[in-house]
């Protein structure tokens, strides 16, 4: 099929972002400098200082590598470089300032000069960020859309039905769900289950934990279907019913990350299908993150705490219920409530300071590191453990919670970057930056308009996976590549080896936008 003709690519896309708007980091680069001369002036602590003219440089340095994409609308912030450069932007730099200002928010596992140690950190960020815009720029392609051949647009009408799809999505939905009862009966989904039960069935588990994970690839290709077909009944009512699904998952797992996916994906979708309202879902999942934070400490701590044995989904409304009654104890009126989710959604936000906490642990690497290595990333995901018995688990955020003194029964995220350094020290964060910058622009390449559903649907998916710098660099690698193989499977099984239920109707077709400065 031919997604777009010569005159659509010549066309010039009006931009959808006002040059106030473009121009934000710039100003606010600017603004840090002269924050930061003043405070020179004052004679304040000089790693504050410091930090603020290294966070003015990063942050121009990012406007550079931003401001050339940003032009093509305001859906190319979710482009893979764009999206991680704002959110390193902000998880790296922006957010952990808050640590020089108001030592309270520092984390207690520091020893000796915090301040010193996060300047020390940024700037090796910063190293690898520049790292990061090489790749990019190395995987960037001229193409500005992506051509298919294998349909035609005259058969449009007829391929473009929703029904076969929505079939499908509906097969692997009930496959998803079933897996989830399982764990979760099990006593070994999330956080409602039990340690030493999981232990004790980490192969079967880890397999039905894939399976439950189709649920959230499935709400996307019930997303795609919606915003397609604006129109169809049938879409609209399949997807407020696996969107209501997944939301109540999330809330049972007690994992706030799963609850919040749901909108970022539309958020994501619609930026490739209907651009106008992409910008509308942006504010929502840090709202879910604000409102939902004291419920989600409270429902951890009551599980965790009184031992309740949640292993049906009215075990998990009481549960639920009992955490309500905590969270509203402890926070009394509704800017208790707000103020608290602010405060932990800001310190959760903050990963320069687990970075820095990883890069002070160097002398105990051989320990953080496990039985993993680097050359096994390409194999471990398809290797079961039946096959591989002494196949490591990968626990590096454990092992760095015991490291810390924060004890061995929590996971304390230890960053992408914290990781690699540990690896590698400065080469190993050059090259794991560089790396990511290939693989993120390659995936956007992919991308050239929504005129193609296996497209859209992989890189979507993916994004989620592709923005987590929470975890180790060696789980990250293999979470991303079994993701890919796995949604390659899932999209061909929706669309068909030809795509013959991939094309999007011409209502909603849009010229394709550029994923790189030409």
């Amino acid at each position: 099929m031919t997604h777009l003709t010569a005159s659509s690519r010549q066309q010039r896309v009006p931009d959808a972002v006002r040059p106030a708007q473009l121009t934000f980091l710039l100003i606010l680069s600017v603004i840090t400098a002269a924050w930061g001369a003043t405070m020179i002036a004052g004679g304040q602590e000089q790693n504050l200082e410091l930090y603020l003219l290294l966070l003015a440089l990063y942050g121009l340095a990012s406007s550079s590598f931003l401001f050339p994409r940003l032009r093509a609308g305001s859906d190319s912030i979710f482009q893979a470089p764009v999206l991680l450069t704002l959110l390193c932007y902000l998880r790296f730099g922006l957010v952990p300032m808050v640590g020089l200002l108001d030592p309270g928010v520092v984390s207690v596992y520091f020893r000796g000069d915090y301040g010193h140690s996060l300047v020390k950190t940024l700037l090796l960020f910063a190293l690898g960020m520049v790292a990061f815009w090489i790749g990019c720029k190395l995987g960037c392609s001229r193409r500005l859309a992506w051509t298919r051949r294998d349909a035609g647009g005259a058969n449009e009408e007829r391929v473009s039905s929703p029904l076969p799809v929505l079939v499908r999505v509906g097969f692997v939905y009930i496959v998803a769900v079933a897996a989830r009862l399982y764990l979760l009966r099990a006593g070994m989904y999330s956080y409602t289950g039990r340690e030493e039960v999981y232990w004790s069935n980490v192969a079967s588990a880890q397999v039905l934990m894939v399976l439950g994970t189709l649920g959230t690839y499935v709400f996307v290709a019930a997303a795609i279907e919606k915003y397609t077909h604006p129109k169809d009944r049938v879409c609209h009512f399949v997807f407020g019913l696996i969107f209501a699904s997944e939301c109540i998952w999330g809330l049972i797992s007690g994992m706030k990350q799963e609850l919040l996916i749901p909108f970022i994906n539309v958020a994501i979708v619609l930026s490739l299908v209907q651009k106008k309202k992409a910008m509308r879902w942006l504010p929502v999942p840090i709202a879910v993150l604000i409102v939902v934070y004291p419920f989600s400490n409270s429902y951890r701590h009551f599980l965790r705490e009184s031992g309740a044995s949640v292993t049906g989904l009215g075990g998990a409304l009481e549960a639920g219920k009992d955490a309500i009654r905590q969270a509203t104890y402890i926070n009394q009126s509704p800017s208790e409530w707000l103020a608290t989710g602010w405060q932990e959604s800001e310190l959760r936000m903050d990963l320069l300071q687990a970075m820095a906490l990883s890069i002070n642990l160097e002398s105990r690497t051989s320990y953080l590191k496990g039985e993993e290595r680097w050359w096994m990333i390409p194999y471990y995901p398809f290797v079961p453990r039946f096959l591989w018995p002494s196949k490591p688990v990968l626990t590096m955020g454990g092992r760095f919670s015991e490291a810390l003194g924060a004890g061995a029964h929590t996971s304390t995220a230890i960053s992408y970057p914290g990781s690699l350094y540990l690896e590698a020290g400065v080469p190993g964060i050059l090259l794991g930056m560089l790396t990511l910058g290939l693989v993120a622009q390659w995936l956007t390449n992919r991308v050239r308009g929504p005129s193609d559903k296996f497209q859209v649907f992989l890189y979507s998916s993916i994004l989620i996976s592709l923005i987590n710098m929470e975890i180790d660099y060696f789980s990250y690698w293999v979470t991303l590549i079994k993701a890919f193989v796995c949604l390659c499977i899932l999209a061909w099984f929706f669309y068909g080896p030809l795509h013959r239920n991939s094309i999007v109707p011409r209502d909603v077709v849009r010229p394709a936008t550029r994923s790189c400065k030409s």
